[in-house]
């Protein structure tokens, strides 16, 4: 065996995020660089494999960072984050089917989406109609802003739930019912945990920590 080089060092490969479809049938997950090269974070694929371990092969070929996959709740899609149409290293919201093709930016961002919540930046609706997500941004409300978005899965404008709300939420997730999202959100005096109705409706606060 041949002693290790910085060659070897830098053509390392990390793997992270396995994601399980639905039906049991693929593994989703995320292949990088271990060290950044011309971009703003190490580059990074998704790829799939059958469960059996047969098929190994990348499921995206993004220039840049494609990570964060999620199934949709009956398995036809695959959602991620990528930066791939932007230089600034920005997260948008992208749909793949699941027999490959080409990927569907849902809506042009503003600021990255997901903000620093990379263990659950966005979620599916039960149904899969919609997606959720935070998408941070600074305001004049004192806080770095981690915003309530939804949007229809199918694309168009994204709507914040959360917009003038004196916090920042970190995690959200959704009632089985897909009536509401649980909220969590920190204030200048503590945490709290909130239910948001995706219809009209104001939010309610289940519990707080200050």
């Amino acid at each position: 065996m041949r002693p290790l080089t910085l060659a070897d060092i830098f053509e390392t490969k990390t793997l992270s995020d396995a994601q399980v479809s639905p039906d049991g049938q693929l593994v989703a997950f995320v292949v990088s660089d271990q060290y950044k090269d011309g971009t703003k974070s190490p580059k990074s694929q998704i790829w799939i494999v059958n469960s059996d371990g047969s098929g190994c092969r990348p499921f995206t070929t993004g220039p840049r960072t494609d990570h964060s996959p999620r199934w949709s709740p009956y398995g036809e899609w695959l959602a991620f984050l990528s930066d791939r149409m932007n230089e600034d290293g920005k997260d948008e919201l992208f749909l793949l089917s699941r027999q490959g093709g080409e990927a569907r930016r849902l809506f042009e961002a503003k600021s990255g989406v997901g903000g620093e919540a990379r263990a659950h930046p966005f979620a599916w609706s039960p149904n899969g109609s919609h997606i959720s997500f935070l998408q941070s941004v600074w305001s004049d409300r004192g806080v770095v802003s981690g915003d309530l978005h939804l949007i229809p899965s199918s694309g168009g404008a994204p709507r914040n739930l959360s917009a003038g709300y004196d916090a920042s939420v970190s995690w959200m997730a959704w009632m089985p019912n897909g009536k509401s999202l649980i909220a969590l959100a920190v204030k200048h005096d503590g945490a709290v945990v909130e239910q948001w109705p995706v219809g009209s409706g104001k939010h309610r606060q289940l519990w707080s920590g200050s």
